[in-house]
């Protein structure tokens, strides 16, 4: 977790990456999470006796462009995706989720039962997530956009190993106390789900597949 790669090597990578900083850049919702991530004090909340950040300003950057680089490759993926899955459903071809680049991220209980209708539905809540990344940050307002979020920071994570630059790892959980309300929805990766007579005694959100899509709060309705 050191500073000894801050940028890629390779030339072209090393394009790839200027093109993508310069394009995070004009996005002030992009910075702000990325400086939330690089742990640098929000100008909001300063705290004249918090210390330095481990991170370098360059390292910010790089965290920014890889999010904006994740957002176009899972909407791209997704879509990939879905005209797959409705190829083989006019053939009557099985479908295989395991196989596929976005919706095998989601949790694996649910696999059985995607279909067209879920699959355009989480596109529209990749979309907003997309959106949200870009322009304004607001919380998930479901399960849905919690997945599409968690989906979309974890391509960041494998985007800035392909383009082999080092950053402190802490950044991941750094800006998930900032995106999430709370981790609950990381117990539908678990290899044995909870229950829901105990999730909901955890206090924990109805996370049922048919649940994926309600609307955590009555004054942010969902649609799509």
């Amino acid at each position: 977790m050191g500073n000894r790669r801050p940028v890629a090597e390779d030339p072209e990578t090393a394009a790839m990456i200027e093109e993508a900083i310069a394009e995070a850049k004009t996005s002030s919702s992009l910075m702000w999470l990325a400086d939330r991530a690089a742990n640098f004090p929000d100008p909001d909340d300063f705290d004249p006796d918090e210390g330095p950040s481990a991170f370098t300003e360059r390292q910010r950057d790089v965290i920014a462009a890889a999010i904006l680089y994740s957002c176009d490759l899972t909407t791209d993926g997704l879509g990939l995706d879905e005209v797959d899955l409705t190829r083989r459903v006019s053939k009557g071809e099985p479908f295989d989720v395991e196989d596929t680049q976005v919706l095998s991220e989601l949790p694996s209980q649910f696999w059985s039962q995607m279909d067209l209708a879920f699959v355009a539905r989480f596109r529209s809540a990749l979309t907003v997530v997309a959106d949200r990344f870009r322009s304004q940050w607001a919380m998930p307002g479901n399960v849905a956009e919690e997945l599409a979020t968690r989906i979309v920071l974890e391509g960041a994570v494998a985007q800035l190993d392909v383009w082999e630059v080092d950053i402190p790892e802490c950044w991941v959980s750094n800006l998930q106390e900032v995106v999430f309300e709370d981790p609950d929805h990381e117990s539908l990766y678990d290899a044995e789900p909870v229950p829901a007579e105990v999730a909901k005694a955890m206090g924990f959100a109805p996370m049922g597949f048919q649940d994926l899509f309600d609307a955590f709060r009555d004054t942010e309705p969902v649609d799509y």
